[in-house]
């Protein structure tokens, strides 16, 4: 199945939400910082269906 996207950048507390989970999924992991990061902020966005 193919659909087309659109991807939003998100911003505020959806993203210290998210931090929080990989802090409790993955707090013995030497990655868990650079998942949590600044740059790993500016990747994340929300998928959302195309319009038309």
């Amino acid at each position: 199945m193919t659909k087309e996207v659109t991807f939003e950048p998100v911003h505020g507390s959806i993203n210290d939400r998210i931090d929080e989970a990989y802090r409790a999924k993955y707090h013995d992991s030497p990655y868990v910082d650079p998942m949590i990061g600044a740059q790993a902020r500016a990747a994340t966005v929300r998928v959302l269906p195309h319009d038309g």
